[in-house]
């Protein structure tokens, strides 16, 4: 581990008075009377990155469900959600107005929990993503 040592010499550093001087004699250093200061290196702080996750817009069911999972699966990369149960909670959790009516009761904690609210939101608002008939 490397050492730096420093001696730091008072009597060098010039002192500002404010009482006047009539004194034209310039100031000799002398010694130091400082004892020499011993300093080690500390050991380099961890570096720490913050992440501000993405908020998630909410899903009512009045726009395409499709839509929304593609947004989603998309949020979900950023926000690094990685597991299914990750995504199951944080997609419960976008939910509001009639959407959440359709998945209320439905839980995030296991892995197939995920695929089953997004079945509950095609079979609810599938609709939504059909095209017109003229």
């Amino acid at each position: 581990m490397p050492v730096v040592t420093s001696v730091l010499n008072l009597s060098a550093v010039p002192v500002a008075s404010s009482a006047p001087t009539t004194s034209s004699v310039p100031l000799i250093p002398t010694a130091p009377s400082v004892p020499a200061v011993t300093v080690t290196a500390a050991p380099a702080a961890p570096i720490l990155v913050v992440k501000q996750l993405q908020p998630t817009k909410p899903y009512t069911g009045q726009t395409s469900w499709k839509s929304y999972k593609e947004y989603f699966t998309r949020l979900a990369l950023c926000n690094s959600w990685t597991t299914r149960i990750e995504k199951a909670q944080n997609l419960l959790i976008a939910m509001e107005g009639t959407a959440a009516k359709t998945v209320r009761g439905l839980t995030a904690d296991k892995d197939e929990d995920n695929e089953a609210i997004w079945d509950y939101l095609a079979r609810h608002f599938g609709h939504i993503d059909e095209p017109e008939h003229a």
